[in-house]
Formats: structure tokens, C-alpha cells, sequence
């Protein structure tokens, strides 16, 4: 596997392991700023590091029954 394409793999797995751990710092640590994603069909940007509140996932856990996103099933 190329090194790059492994490099990308260990960021998604890293990120989800800190969403996992509720960990927003670490979260924060996986990505470039500014960060832009879409959020459901929004347009979201980031342009700094601390963005999500610290009740975030108190809030997600209330509105989705979840907090967690799904691990494993990275192709290799």
C-alpha cells in the first residue's frame, strides 16, 4: 500500500478513535485548518481549532441515541 494511502488510513482511524473517546482535542489534532466537510447537505467550515461546544456529544447522544461512529472496515 502506498505510503500516503496508509498515512490517510491512520488519520480516519485516529479521528474516529478520539470521536470514540469523546476526546475534542484529539479530534481537533487529525485535522488541517481551515476544515471543510459538508454536514448533511450544508456547506461547514472551520477556520480554527475548538469548534464543536464541549456538550457536543451530551447534545448527539440526546438526539441520535449515539455517540459513537463505526470502527474497523478500513480496506487495506
Amino acid at each position: 500500500m502506498p505510503a500516503m494511502v496508509a498515512a490517510a488510513i491512520e488519520c480516519v482511524e485516529d479521528f474516529t478513535a478520539s470521536f470514540n473517546a469523546r476526546n475534542l482535542e484529539g479530534m481537533d489534532a487529525r485535522l488541517r485548518f481551515p476544515h471543510i466537510f459538508l454536514s448533511g447537505e450544508q456547506f461547514a467550515l472551520w477556520g480554527k481549532l475548538v469548534q464543536l461546544p464541549s456538550a457536543f456529544f451530551d447534545d448527539l447522544s440526546k438526539s441520535t441515541g449515539s455517540n459513537t461512529l463505526a470502527t474497523g472496515g478500513m480496506v487495506r
